[in-house]
């Protein structure tokens, strides 16, 4: 069995924008880039004596929105361009698949007995304990489990 890759924050991002439309991308590059281009270049208030507290998130958000309006804008860009691509040239990468119907599994018949359900008065057949104090003892179960989840003990 394959090792599965280690992701990076970045890889992740980059494949959630890549599966946006492209013309999305691009609208959020654009905006993006005006957003935070006029978030860092707001003037910062100066440094007052015993008030740093009140001016160090600003200048910490100044410089996070400074490096941000050129880091974002490439990102949306070059997912755009990845996400033209695949809807150009091929299939999405997580095309969906239709669920198959599930069939219904073959009942064992352990028992000719038909004992009806206390709760709903359908058929009941064996079933096993998967878990809690009884797990692996056997039990009646509704037919009709999980709308219906009557049991009985086995005599």
């Amino acid at each position: 069995m394959a090792r599965r890759k280690k992701s990076t924050g970045a890889d992740v991002f980059f494949n959630l924008a890549s599966k946006l439309p492209w013309w999305a991308c691009l609208t959020i590059a654009a905006v993006g880039y005006f957003v935070l281009h006029r978030i860092a270049n707001t003037p910062l208030k100066p440094i007052v004596p015993g008030h740093v507290g009140e001016t160090i998130y600003p200048a910490m958000f100044h410089g996070i929105a400074a490096a941000g309006q050129y880091i974002v804008p490439i990102l949306f860009v070059a997912a755009a361009i990845v996400s033209l691509i695949r809807a150009k040239f091929g299939k999405p990468e997580d095309e969906l698949v239709p669920r198959q119907q599930a069939s219904p599994r073959p009942v064992r018949k352990t028992s000719t007995t038909l004992v009806a359900c206390p709760e709903c008065g359908g058929a009941m057949v064996h079933r096993s304990a998967k878990r809690g104090a009884n797990a692996g003892n056997m039990f009646w179960g509704c037919t009709s489990y999980p709308r219906c989840k009557g049991t009985r003990a086995l005599q």
